[in-house]
């Protein structure tokens, strides 16, 4: 009984035994086992950026400080010389293990976009390792603030042609200042920084002389902000070529005083003007004298016999001369661009005095003493008269005749009995042509006579006080 018990204890423990192992766990109680926990370890990610870019803009003017534009740069007037200094700057952050990218700036669209205007860039705030023409190369925690400076300069001087036909009043595009930071792969990261610089518009240099009066004008400075610097030349002309040939103006110019005047009232001699028709400053230096953009000053031309009337009516008495001015500008130093040129014209003829006439005689029966006498007026020296001649009106609001002519220097003439009409009069003027008879260059007298003939036949001056009412007395050059 008792063996009994012990075989059916052994029997159930096998039993057990082999459940166990064919259990679902797949576990084995028949192993030795462990456990422990281990910490997790973050990846950190790199980082490539462009960050807080700046960008100031100066502008600096021969003669004057250089003065902040960044927001204004759109309203100004730009002049030759001036200078455009775009300061840029952008903070580089970079961090990686094996990290390679590249930084360029770009400037490329100020070339293209500012010719002739000359672009300069400046680096040298940069201090990374170069990898190309402004391009730089970035590795790992190369981060910190990268600088430039891009120039833009124009020019003083032109290298062709004259500043109002090259630049005057154009609006010239300037560009952009890119900076990119990339990947050397590239492809994966990448960040940008760009910053356009507004358009500017060069300065219109509005020169104008403007006539006031005969012998006066009024040169004015239109440009916005353009200084200039300005002289007259002097072209001298007779409106009569076939009398007076182009040989004769160094002596006419010799015969005058002949110069410029400007300041308030024209007050001041500025420019006097040689007997080969050149021009010296009073003031010396350059011969310019400045004008402020938008000012205004008159210029007068300054003109009188040098010596004596007479030595100037000798020879051009009545003749007219154009006088061509021409006013030219520079903008203010140092730059050498050339104004647009502005002539002004004005007549000047040489005084010429009229002759007068009057007559004297008696009332003796039967003898023609009446007699014709011409001079110039208030005792004037006269050119050389080649001829005079005499014109007779047999009646009043008839046509005037020529009654005879004489030559200089014959001034005197007797009046017949046969010359007045048998109970009438006639009136009697003079006509002088001082350079031949080259009608209609010729000058009437200034009054006319009338001379009677009664019934004896005797003549008598009757009046010789009588206004010439003809018109125009004078037809001269």
């Amino acid at each position: 009984m008792r063996a009994n018990r012990r075989q059916a204890a052994a029997a159930l423990a096998t039993a057990l035994l082999g459940v166990l192992l064919l259990s679902g766990t797949g576990t084995s109680y028949a192993l030795w086992s462990d456990e422990t926990t281990i910490a997790g370890t973050a990846v950190r990610s790199g980082e490539l950026a462009l960050v807080d870019p700046t960008t100031t803009i100066q502008l600096a003017r021969p003669g004057t400080p250089a003065r902040d534009v960044t927001s204004t740069l759109a309203g100004e007037r730009l002049v030759p010389g001036d200078v455009v200094t775009v300061r840029t700057a952008v903070t580089v952050a970079a961090a990686g293990d094996g990290l390679d990218a590249r930084l360029v700036l770009d400037t490329s669209s100020f070339a293209a976009a500012s010719s002739p205007v000359r672009v300069t860039v400046d680096a040298s705030g940069v201090a990374l390792p170069p990898a190309g023409p402004q391009t730089w190369r970035v590795g790992a925690d190369d981060g910190g603030t990268v600088s430039a400076v891009v120039t833009l300069t124009v020019p003083a001087a032109p290298a062709t042609g004259r500043w109002g036909e090259q630049l005057q009043g154009a609006a010239l595009r300037t560009g952009s200042v890119a900076w990119t930071l990339q990947q050397s792969s590239g492809t994966g990261w990448r960040s940008a920084a760009s910053t356009a610089v507004a358009t500017f518009t060069m300065d219109t240099l509005a020169l104008s002389v403007t006539p006031t009066a005969e012998r006066t004008a009024t040169v004015r400075n239109g440009a916005a902000q353009a200084g200039v610097r300005w002289a007259p030349t002097l072209t001298l002309a007779s409106t009569t070529p076939a009398l007076v040939p182009a040989a004769q103006v160094t002596t006419f110019l010799s015969s005058l005083r002949l110069g410029y005047r400007t300041g308030a009232g024209c007050a001041q001699s500025a420019w006097t003007v040689g007997r080969d028709g050149s021009i010296t400053a009073v003031a010396g230096g350059d011969g310019r004298q400045a004008l402020a953009a938008g000012a205004s000053t008159p210029l007068c031309l300054d003109l009188a016999p040098a010596t004596s009337e007479a030595d100037l009516l000798r020879s051009y008495a009545g003749r007219a001369f154009t006088v061509t001015t021409t006013v030219n500008a520079l903008t203010a130093a140092p730059a050498t661009w050339n104004a647009r040129p502005q002539t002004w014209q004005s007549t000047y003829r040489v005084p010429f005095a009229q002759p007068t006439v009057s007559c004297t005689g008696g009332a003796f029966i039967g003898i023609n003493n009446t007699e014709l006498t011409w001079a110039w007026a208030s005792g004037a020296t006269a050119p050389t008269t080649t001829e005079w001649e005499i014109q007779r009106q047999t009646s009043t609001g008839g046509a005037w005749t020529a009654l005879t002519t004489k030559a200089s220097p014959t001034r005197d003439l007797a009046v017949a009995v046969a010359d007045i009409p048998a109970m009438g009069s006639a009136r009697f003027k003079v006509v002088a042509y001082p350079f031949g008879r080259q009608a209609p260059y010729a000058v009437e007298s200034s009054d006319v006579v009338q001379i009677t003939r009664p019934l004896l036949g005797t003549l008598s001056c009757e009046r010789a006080d009588l206004p010439n009412p003809s018109t125009p007395q004078v037809t001269l050059p």
